[in-house]
């Protein structure tokens, strides 16, 4: 991909030269510098973000000065007020600020995120508790994320990991792999993998998901055999894509056409989050 003209391009592996305002996603993008954009991918070589959002696996960060910096490894000092994403990040002082990675050992999180693979988790009092796997108990209204979180009743609660056995999702966000996932009544359903049938004004994630009408819904997994899109997000792995016209075309390794104006997303990717 060269000049990307204010569209989000997503694949693998992109060659990246000035992505003006862009988000750049791939594996691996060459990153040089990215002036406000968004670099994406694995492994980016990173220098000076200076208020970017640098995500890939393994950018060596230096310092973050209120950046958010993803990827897989981070090595992390002291955060202060940033976002630190990646596996592993040895993370310092967390106070009020986001620790992303894998795996972080963290303490008393209040009031902060705590992502990772595999956090080691106390307290969440209303914080948002990510990783892999996290042992979770009562969430009472908090997203608990990771891999596998034992999942009861989510009520109202964002539950993510590989792999959830999920129940009743009823108005929840379900995510990981593998759920076997029921009746998703206007939820998202996130994993890998669901054998999904008539999505109906759906969000349904996963590896492989077996997808029928997608009827303007978005369809994401690995390997779906896509058709037509026609206005819809197609995201798996890997789809064989035409003519996208103006969708958000997602997998490993999609086979693109013309992508006009359209977000193509693809991996092979090692994705820092």
């Amino acid at each position: 991909m060269g000049d990307l003209g204010g569209k989000i391009a997503v694949g693998s592996p992109p060659k990246l030269g000035d992505l003006g305002g862009k988000i750049a996603v791939g594996s691996p993008p060459k990153l040089g510098d990215l002036g406000g954009k968004i670099a994406v991918g694995s492994p980016p070589k990173l220098g000076d973000l200076g208020g970017k959002i640098a995500v890939g696996s393994p950018p060596k960060l230096g310092d973050l000065g209120g950046k958010i910096a993803v990827g897989s490894p981070p090595k992390l000092g002291d955060l202060g007020g940033k976002i630190a994403v990646g596996s592993p990040p040895k993370l310092g002082d967390l106070r009020g600020k986001i620790a992303v990675g894998s795996p972080p050992k963290l303490g008393d999180l209040r009031g902060k995120i705590a992502v990772g693979s595999p956090p080691k988790l106390g307290d969440l009092g209303g914080k948002i508790a990510v990783g892999s796997p996290p042992k979770l108990g009562d969430l009472g209204g908090k997203i608990a994320v990771g891999s596998p979180p034992k999942l009861g009743d989510l009520r109202g609660k964002i539950a993510v990991g590989s792999p959830p056995k999920l129940g009743d999702l009823r108005g929840k966000i379900a995510v990981g792999s593998p759920p076997k996932l029921g009746d998703l009544g206007g939820k998202i359903a996130v994993g890998s993998p669901p054998k999904l049938g008539d999505l109906g004004g759906k969000i349904t994630v996963g590896s492989p998901p077996k997808l029928g009408d997608l009827g303007g819904k978005i369809a994401v997994g690995s390997p779906p055999k896509l058709g037509d899109l026609g206005g819809k997000i197609t995201v798996g792995s890997p789809p064989k894509l035409g003519d996208l016209g103006g969708k958000i075309t997602v997998g490993s390794p999609p086979k693109l056409g013309d992508l006009g104006g359209k977000i193509a997303v693809g991996s092979p990717q090692n994705w820092g989050i």
